[in-house]
């Protein structure tokens, strides 16, 4: 956000919502991954829905294109660890459903 001030962009703290969302998410499915609680990882992708929705609908109206572009990469980035860690513990999070 600090480069943001720097290339004079106004609204900056819908950017960092959006983005402390999505991280926020990540670490519920983290959290959800380790704990091995189903509603956790459910919450999180929920979480990271509704942050898809703000952005989209919200953001995309009132920012420009370095900020949106900004917002995209960094949300992108953290679906695709989210996406990565789901994977890497699929054999566990299967273990969790059959018991």
């Amino acid at each position: 956000m600090h480069w943001m001030d720097f290339a004079g962009v106004s609204n900056n703290y819908k950017l960092g919502l959006s983005i402390l969302w999505a991280v926020y998410s990540l670490g519920l499915v983290i959290l959800g991954i380790w704990k091995r609680k189903q509603y956790i990882r459910i919450t999180a992708i929920t979480l990271f829905g509704l942050t898809l929705v703000k952005l989209f609908f919200y953001d995309l109206t009132y920012l420009n294109t370095i900020s949106k572009t900004i917002v995209f990469i960094s949300i992108g980035a953290l679906m695709l660890i989210a996406s990565f860690l789901y994977n890497k513990f699929n054999k566990q999070i299967a273990d969790e459903s059959e018991e």
